[in-house]
């Protein structure tokens, strides 16, 4: 005779620790399939907001883009160099550095005649830039406003922001300035936008 009750299968009693291990093994599956999917799809990408290129085809880097002296007039030369901390800085000396990189003209020492006003200017293309960058023509108005030498070291390089600025602003005092002038006009406000 059989028996027409039909049997149930068998239970199947799962430890604590198995349920949390299987949990845990769902859980990572249903993230880890979301985050492939949203990646194919191409969602989440960080949004590109500008981009600083100096680099060529030679791997030198160079500046030809708004022209060293003149608007218009634009110069291939290489101008920087790599650097670890600050990702590139001027090569001196060139056609418009001086053996420290500094735009023209530099002080010939770090020491300051005692009798000489210096001042310092560190940023961005807005202070490199032009056939007489601004600290050039404060200096030769501040010269003859108080009646004796001025000179200056001109420590901007294009493309530099406040990053770049807040590296270099300790080795600035060794040139021992009366001033120090801080201008990143262009570089700062078109990365905040």
């Amino acid at each position: 005779m059989t028996d027409s009750k039909t049997q149930s299968p068998p239970q199947i009693k799962l430890s604590l620790t198995r349920k949390l291990a299987f949990s845990l093994v769902t859980v990572l599956l249903f993230f880890t399939i979301l985050e492939v999917g949203l990646r194919v799809a191409g969602l989440g990408e960080a949004q590109v907001i500008g981009e600083l290129h100096f680099g060529y085809n030679t791997g030198v880097p160079k500046f030809d883009e708004d022209g060293i002296e003149q608007e218009g007039e634009p110069y291939n030369l290489p101008l920087f160099e790599e650097d670890d901390e600050l990702f590139w800085k001027p090569i001196g000396p060139t056609r418009f550095t001086g053996m420290h990189g500094f735009r023209r003209p530099e002080p010939q020492t770090k020491s300051k005649p005692s009798d000489t006003f210096r001042f310092v200017v560190l940023g961005d293309s807005c202070s490199f830039l032009g056939k007489s960058p601004y600290p050039n023509e404060y200096a030769r108005l501040l010269s003859e406003r108080i009646g004796s030498p001025v000179d200056f070291a001109n420590v901007s390089c294009p493309g530099y922001t406040t990053y770049q600025g807040r590296l270099l602003v300790d080795s600035i005092w060794e040139w021992n300035p009366d001033l120090l002038i801080v201008y990143f006009g262009w570089t700062d406000h078109r990365n905040s936008r």
